[in-house]
Parts: structure tokens; sequence; C-alpha cells
């Protein structure tokens, strides 16, 4: 049977001229005709012909027509949304009801859908079908207008959508509801270590929702859910559900920060400081005490300390009680001395000081006499720094050391006799002899003195006797020392750690020192050429940087990491400098800028008498002397401006030597101002001129060539 829609347009022009545009559509040829009708047609040609009839009378509806058997009409209103449907058919008579189209297209339509595979995704579609060809749909995804020519919608999320039907201009909507796997979330239990560096971390994993099973992957390969035995680190774990839905989380285990231990002295008293772990802190001394602050017990030399946090994790540390002590000779030396003044009117203090003469020989000399009157408590305090430092004339090292050597002329011991006087006739006390004492020529800045911090930080950390800057350049030419006072009778070793450049590194011992005193200064040859680090190095390797440092014969080290960082560059200008630092200590300043050297000519000279015998070729002065002044101005190349601010030490040095021809010559470094730093410089160095001893006769020398 063929079908047709027939859509008609009536036109009223004039009565005469009124006609019908009727519009046919055929389904079986998908193909739309248009024709114009007028009311004297009475016979139509429609594939199957019809009449209008009483078409006058029936005004703007005829329902009656004349059609051929077997040929059904579907009549279509013009600008409404109903059909005249062909109902009966009855000798060529049909009968033409009217039915509502957009009824009968939702009434029509079906869908079927596929809902989204994975949770988030966008592989859902819509699939519409009707006894009426779909011409397009349209929706809304996102906020945005979508559309599709045909009955199929795809690129589906999950959600709710009202989509809109078309067959050509009758319309009709569906709701359709996508659907997706329900999504799951992960989250985690950290369990972090009790204590620094220890494996007993732990993760417990928590899943919610998602689709079962679901299968692990943990960045260190493992694939269990839970994990446990774990060092401090960042873990991450992929959760993958049986729709393939994924979830990666991150877990962090911390340790809590190392417990650290520092045992100090302070006067009669043993001060534990205490960081790190996690608070409170448990103390248990070997001498029963549990604080962390303690008498020193004078029958005690020997002092063990055990602490534990509040996670039970311990540490353990040590102190050695030496009944001898040193100061510095140019800090302030305070000798207090203290009686009862009760009934003792006029009373004084007096103190005979005693220093050694030569080191180990234990040949004491009294150098002064000392008396002072007692404060009304019965006490007094003497000053004896600068009493002991004339006696101390501290040497230079020597360029050719490849030795650890006891710098003996860079302190010296002493002691104290003291009694008290009073009353008249004098009256004079018991004399007491103190314990003997080590003084080191140095000190340290009046602000660090006054504060008290500059003592107790020299004796409990195990630096060299130095300011300069760790690390540091050298050159396999350039000398240096490093100054360690010995810490026990036992000796010491000096090692080497050798870094290349491959990320590899060696160490080595290389010098050793015994019969050590406590808090005796040693100078340690700490060069490229001293140390021969050429034997060092493993073969085929290339040298980055060395290290030094000292162990106990025990093999625990007892000093700080000293680290020379090698400089290979060519320097078109350099020169090399050795000062005594703020600590006793020798250090070795390398300068690279550009230098020039200057002599000043003196001439002390007096006239000649003119006798009668005067003769030409003396001429009318005579020269009794004549020397030259001489000097270099000198630059240190650029600096950092932690080397910079280090150099200070090098500006109030009393002690300065120039390297010139392997020996060391004495200069005095000019008074100047220097720049040390600046806030918005990062460029930096140090300029002065240097004096040198003064000349009276020449003689060659290849220090100052053609270039300066």
């Amino acid at each position: 049977m063929t079908y047709y829609y027939l859509s008609y347009f009536r036109t009223f022009i004039a009565p005469s001229t009124e006609f019908w545009t009727v519009k046919r559509y055929n389904y079986v040829t998908r193909t739309m005709q248009s024709v114009t009708y007028y009311p004297s047609d009475r016979n139509v040609d429609t594939n199957g012909s019809f009449d209008f009839f009483e078409f006058y009378e029936e005004q703007s509806n005829p329902n009656n027509y004349t059609v051929a058997d077997g040929i059904a009409i579907d009549m279509y209103e013009d600008g409404g949304q109903s059909y005249k449907v062909l109902t009966q058919v009855e000798d060529g008579i049909a009968n033409i009801e009217t039915v509502d189209l957009t009824e009968d297209l939702a009434n029509s339509v079906t869908f079927t859908k596929q809902d989204v595979s994975t949770n988030g995704g966008s592989d859902g579609s819509v699939a519409f079908s009707s006894q009426y060809k779909i011409s397009s749909i349209s929706w809304v995804q996102n906020s945005l207008p979508q559309s599709a020519t045909g009955a199929v919608a795809t690129g589906l999320s999950a959600n709710t959508y009202t989509f809109t039907i078309y067959i050509w201009s009758v319309s009709t909507t569906k709701e359709v509801t996508i659907n997706e796997p329900a999504d799951f979330s992960v989250s985690g239990l950290v369990t972090n270590n009790l204590c620094h560096g220890a494996s007993n971390g732990a993760i417990t994993l928590s899943i919610s929702g998602g689709t079962a099973p679901f299968t692990y992957l943990w960045s260190d390969g493992d694939t269990n859910k839970d994990r446990s035995g774990l060092k401090a680190g960042v873990y991450s774990v992929t959760v993958t559900d049986d729709t393939d839905n994924e979830k990666t989380i991150v877990f962090q285990l911390v340790d809590p920060p190392i417990l650290e231990l520092q045992i100090r002295r302070e006067s009669n008293e043993l001060i534990a400081s205490v960081t790190g772990g996690t608070q409170p802190y448990g103390y248990t001394w070997n001498t029963g005490e549990t604080t962390s602050r303690i008498t020193i017990d004078t029958q005690v030399t020997e002092y063990t300390l055990i602490v534990t946090d509040g996670n039970g994790c311990q540490i353990t540390g040590s102190f050695t009680i030496e009944q001898a002590k040193f100061y510095f000779s140019r800090n302030p030396l305070p000798w207090q001395v203290q009686t009862d003044p009760t009934g003792k009117l006029d009373l004084q203090f007096q103190l005979d000081l005693y220093v050694e003469t030569e080191y180990l020989t234990n040949q004491y000399e009294k150098i002064i006499t000392l008396i002072q009157p007692a404060d009304s408590d019965g006490s007094s305090v003497f000053d004896l720094s600068r009493l002991v430092d004339r006696y101390i004339e501290a040497q230079p090292p020597s360029l050719e050391q490849t030795e650890v050597n006891r710098e003996d002329q860079n302190f010296l011991r002493f002691y104290v006799e003291q009694r008290e006087r009073y009353g008249t006739p004098t009256v004079e006390g018991v004399i007491t002899k103190s314990t003997v004492f080590y003084v080191l020529q140095g000190g340290g800045s009046f602000e660090a003195v006054a504060a008290q911090r500059f003592q107790d930080y020299i004796n409990s950390t195990d630096r060299f006797f130095t300011w300069d800057i760790n690390p540091r350049k050298t050159t396999p030419t350039t000398p240096q020392w490093l100054y360690y006072m010995s810490k026990s009778k036992s000796g010491f070793e000096v090692h080497v750690e050798l870094f290349y450049t491959d990320g590899s590194s060696s160490t080595q011992k290389v010098l050793s020192q015994g019969n050590t005193r406590v808090f005796e200064l040693h100078s340690i040859p700490s060069g490229y050429q001293q140390l021969n680090i050429d034997t060092l190095i493993q073969s085929g390797k290339t040298l980055k940087a060395y290290e030094v440092l000292v162990k106990n014969t025990q093999g625990i080290t007892v000093s700080e990491r000293y680290r020379y960082v090698m400089d290979n560059n060519h320097q078109q200008f350099e020169l090399t400098m050795v000062y005594q630092n703020s600590l006793g200590g020798f250090n070795a300043l390398r300068c690279t800028g550009k230098s020039a050297y200057k002599v000043r000519t003196q001439t002390d000279e007096i006239e000649r008498n003119l006798n009668y015998d005067y003769k030409v070729i003396d001429g009318e002065t005579e020269v009794v002397q004549k020397m030259g002044e001489r000097s270099i101005t000198f630059s240190t190349g650029y600096l950092t401006k932690a080397e910079a601010d280090s150099l200070q030490d090098f500006m109030l040095s009393r002690k300065v030597y120039l390297i010139r021809d392997g020996e060391l010559l004495p200069v005095t470094i000019k008074d100047s101002t220097y720049k040390v730093a600046e806030d918005d410089d990062y460029e930096f160095y140090i300029a002065g001129t240097m004096e040198l001893p003064k000349m009276y006769h020449y003689t060659p020398s290849g220090l100052f060539n053609s270039e300066i």
C-alpha cells in the first residue's frame, strides 16, 4: 500500500480565483510533490484519482473524496498539528477524520540506551525509533545545545536528558536517564615511625564505593592492599575497580626529628641539651640523677647519660671531666677568689702567676704578684689575660711541613698561687695552688665574649681552629693547614676522603699523632701536595674535592669534616699569604686579582766640605744611606659574600706573611677601609696594600715578573 502525506493550503484571492495548494509526500519514493488545484477541477490525478466533492458546500474542509480503490490518503492541515486520515474506503468514497499528530507521534516514539561503561566516562548513547521517519533530534549537554541528524545520540555522560525528536516540523520530547557505574574513594591511615631511621611505618587503605574486585599497584611495585615495615618516604598507590575506574592517592611517611644530645660543662655543672625526637625527655645518668642539669661530683670523672624520648627512642652520651682547662689569651681571663670576710679587717688577696718556660719541662717562672682588696662579700676578681699573652709567641707553620706538628709556641701552661691577707700587723693565709691551665693565643669578638657564648662554643664543638669558610677552594700548589686541639691522651689519626667527578669516593688514613695531651694545639698539613694527594687518587679517576677529618684511636670521628674543592683554573695573577687567625691557627689566603709591586726610595745624604783639594768627581754631597720602601697592592679576586665576611679575620691579623721564593716573608697590611658586604651587591673582593721589609741592596727575585 502506498502512503501519502497530503498538505493543502487554501488561498482566497477573489471568489473566482480561489485555489488549493496540495503538497504530497510519497513514502515509497520518498519525494515531495506540490500541486495547485482550482475549484473547477473535478478530476485530479493523485496516482489514483480523487475528486473534490460538494466542494463549496463543505466549505474549507471537504471530508468526502472519490478515490481509487486501494489508495489511502493522509491529509495534513496547514499551520496545524493534525492529520486528515483515511479511515474507510467504500465504493470509492473516503471518510476522513482528524487525528492529533503530536499525541500520535509521542506514543509511537520508543528508545534504547547504552549507559556509561566507566564512572566519569562519556560513552553513553540513545537510539530512538518510530513508525514515522525521524529526521533529527536535539538535547542539552553540559549547558550547551547539541543536535544530530537521524535518531541516535552518542558521547553522553551520566545525566538525565530531555530529547526533542523531530518528524519534519512536528516534534515530541522524551526524557532519558544515562547511568554510570558507582564511583569510589580511597583513603588511608598512616602510621609513622616512632624513631628516626626506623622501618616500622604502615599504611592501611579504606575503599568506599566502586565495583569489586579491586587491584592495587604501589609506587615501589608492591601489589598488596595494606603496607607495613616502611621507612620514611613518599608512597603512592593506584587502585583500580572492576570497571577499570582508577584512583591514585599519595601518602608521606615521616620520621620524627633525629634525637640529638649535647653535654656541656658550665662551671661546676653538666648540662644536657636535647633536640629532636618526641617530648617529653627522660634522663638517666650513671650517677643516679634524673634531671638535665646536674652538679659535678669531684670524685667522678666519667659521666654517662641515657636520654629516652616520649616514643621510647634512646640516645646515649658521655662526658669526661678534665681537671685542666684552657683559655684564650686575648679574651678576659677572670680569676675569682672568695673567702669568709668575718673578722678580717682590711681583707686583701695576693695572687702569684706562674708560666711554664718551656712546654712539658714542668719548669715554671713567677711573672707577677698581684694584690687587690676584697669586696664587702669577701670576693675579688683578677684579669690575667694581658699578663699571659705577652709570653706567647705564636709561630707560623713551615711551608715544607708534611707531618702533624705540636705547636708549642702557640700556647702555654700556667697556674696560680693565692692567699688572703688582712689585719695589722698583716696576717697571711695559707697558700692555695690551682691546677694547671692551658692558654692559647687568640680570642673572640667583644660581643661574643661578653655574652659568654664564645668559650662555651669552642669547648662544645669539634671544629678546627679557624673561622675560614668550609668548604673552600684550593689548588694543587696552594699550601693549607688545619689546627686541631687534642681531646685525649691516646693520640689521633688524620683521614682524607677523596671525592671524584663520577660520584664515587675513597678514604685513607694519611697521618697520625701519638702521646697527646688534652688542650694541646696541633697543626695538620692539609694542602694537596703536602698530603701527596696524587698518590691517593684511584687510577682513572678525576678528583673533584677532598675532605680532611680527625679520628681517635678507636676510629670515631672527633672533628668536623673540612672540605677542599679543587680549582684547576689557571690564574694570570696569583700570590699567597699566610696569616694568624683569631683562634690561634694560621690560614692561607690565595689572591687572584691583579697586583702591583712598588718601590719608594729614600736617601740620607750630607754635604761635603769643599776644601782646597776638592775633586769634582766626588760631588757636593755624600749619600750616607739609601733604601727602598717596598709595597704590593693586591686584590683577592672575586669572592662570595661568605668568603668576604670571613676575611675580616685576615684584616685584623697581627701576623701576616707573604710566600716568596719558597719562604715566608713578614709583611704588614696597611690600615684601610674594606667593603665586606653590601645589601644589593653579590660580588665582593678585598683590595689592600702590604708593606714588605725595607730593601738596602738589590737581589733578583723570581716572584715579581713582568706581569705585575
